[in-house]
């Protein structure tokens, strides 16, 4: 699979934007100056390698190897999030179990009743 310079700042860009608050946010963790930020986290041009390391430094490996092989990186993060939801799953089970209650049922507070607590 091949991606031009513009597909691999539109994914960094993407991913820049769902693991920072703001272009503001994103400058203070990798010193630069926000409108390079807002550019970056816009997709609108790659950053210069000494600022791409910075960015990795900042948000994880996950960030370069998605740009590396965004198909396996993709196929290896869905694995690790089904996983954790398996082991979510167990353990809201194990839980209800400890609480008495059947599996699948949640339990009920009164305000999600709409029952005012006095």
């Amino acid at each position: 699979m091949h991606f031009t310079e513009n597909d691999l700042s539109e994914m960094l860009g993407t991913m820049l934007r769902q693991r920072t608050a703001s272009a503001k946010d994103l400058a203070h963790r990798i010193r630069v100056d926000p409108r390079a930020a807002e550019g970056y986290r816009a997709g609108r041009h790659l950053p210069p390698l000494p600022v791409f390391f910075r960015i990795v430094g900042a948000l994880g490996d996950d960030i370069r190897e998605a740009l590396q092989n965004p198909v396996e990186t993709h196929a290896r993060l869905t694995a690790e999030i089904d996983a954790a939801e398996r082991a979510a799953a167990e353990k809201r089970r194990i839980r209800d179990a400890l609480a008495g209650r059947p599996a699948g049922v949640e339990a009920v507070s009164p305000a999600s009743e709409g029952v005012q607590a006095r």
